[in-house]
């Protein structure tokens, strides 16, 4: 198995043609010709993840995030970003990242958290293009099977995502007409009143976003970068056991970074 198999199967999931224009996204590090028997996935390439890998012995780690995103002038490892490049290189381990296209993808990150957190009959929030698979696009709302009370939804979001904690605004209203952004969409508020949805579970939000929330009487919830996006890497986990006799695994180095006090 090449690195290039794997990665013929991956793109089915998310075509390279679904990532925004800015994006770096594909077989960043290594060898398309280069042999895999053993796959690593994680949210985030860090030294903690690589140092799994090369213990483990493991040819081919994937990710969400690219490992390589901002342009290099330099790899020293010296650095954060550095280090982790010349590890990788030192040791002849490959990296596919797929990024904005598995945000876009129809069984991608939105979907995926959509399906965990029971939204149902879910439309596109941001499209960006349709090809033979349908429409494709970034964000997702639709439909819970039922009114929730807030406070039994933020404990229910916590749980299935596993979230260490929640920042959230209350605008004292049901939920039921539920909009999801894996990672940072918390823009996504301004188009409450247009989509009509009562509840906005994303990440990375700002404080311009919660004002927003308040003054529209959307509940909007933070459930964390992490925790929103990482549901699709054991979706990804379970194709890739599915079509590949290989040994995967989801790194145990796989963590949220960031921990509430």
């Amino acid at each position: 198995m090449k690195v290039s198999d794997v990665f013929s199967i991956l793109v089915q999931i998310a075509p390279l043609s679904y990532a925004m224009d800015y994006d770096n996204i594909g077989i960043l590090i290594g060898s398309q010709e280069q042999t895999v028997t053993k796959i690593c996935l994680a949210l985030d390439i860090t030294s903690a993840v690589v140092d799994e890998a090369m213990q483990m012995g493991t040819e081919l780690i994937i990710s969400h995030h690219p490992v390589i995103f901002e342009p290099l002038k330099q790899i020293n490892p010296a650095t954060a970003s550095g280090s982790i490049l010349y590890q990788l290189i030192q040791h002849n381990i490959a990296a596919i990242c797929l990024h904005t296209n598995l945000d876009a993808a129809k069984s991608g990150v939105n979907s995926i958290l959509a399906h965990q957190l029971g939204v149902e009959n879910t439309r596109i929030i941001e499209p960006l293009g349709e090809d033979a698979h349908g429409p494709y696009g970034i964000g997702l709302y639709g439909n819970l099977n039922q009114n929730r009370p807030l406070s039994s939804f933020l404990p229910f979001v916590k749980d299935t995502l596993g979230c260490d904690g929640l920042r959230y605004h209350d605008a004292g209203k049901p939920v039921f007409h539920v909009a999801v952004g894996g990672g940072s969409c918390g823009d996504f508020v301004h188009l409450a009143p247009v989509l009509e949805f009562d509840t906005l579970v994303t990440a990375d939000v700002k404080h311009n976003h919660f004002i927003t929330a308040k003054e529209y009487g959307v509940n909007l919830i933070d459930a964390g970068h992490f925790y929103t996006e990482n549901p699709v890497i054991r979706y990804l986990y379970v194709v890739l056991k599915e079509k590949l006799s290989l040994d995967v695994h989801i790194a145990k180095a796989n963590i949220a970074p960031v921990r509430f006090y």
